[in-house]
């Protein structure tokens, strides 16, 4: 049995950093619906009433406030990620990197790129006027 030496070491190289990078990125928009949904509902359970502007703040939810900076913090990270899937994309073709751009990240991408953009642009229920209180 033999090992391929090359094959060891392009497991632990910059371009598999690259690769998971990308990857994470694919399922952002998903993270923060996700987080926008749970703490929407916590904050619900903890008043009693859907939060609504300025009730209660979003900043003073008691310990519901780990999941406030997350979100405030990921929004406009999600609302330029398509400029990382632009430079990822014409980094494969001009500095050969070796990214491999897959239909396992491109759908999660685009389906929660465009529900986290009508989310954030239509302010669905008014969550994001509140978030942004």
């Amino acid at each position: 049995m033999t090992i391929d030496v090359d094959k060891l070491h392009s497991q632990n190289s910059p371009h598999r950093l690259w690769q998971s990078l990308f990857t994470g990125l694919s399922y952002l928009p998903w993270v923060w619906l996700f987080l926008m949904g749970c703490f929407a509902i916590a904050t619900a359970v903890y008043t009693g009433h859907f939060p609504t502007y300025g009730q209660p703040d979003p900043k003073d939810t008691g310990l519901l406030t780990v999941l406030y900076l997350p979100l405030i913090i990921l929004l406009p990270i999600i609302f330029f990620s398509w400029i990382f899937w632009v430079a990822f994309g014409l980094s494969k073709h001009f500095l050969d990197v070796p990214i491999q751009i897959r239909r396992q990240e491109v759908i999660p991408f685009v389906s929660g790129y465009f529900v986290f953009l009508w989310f954030v642009l239509s302010d669905f229920a008014g969550l994001i006027t509140w978030l942004m209180d």
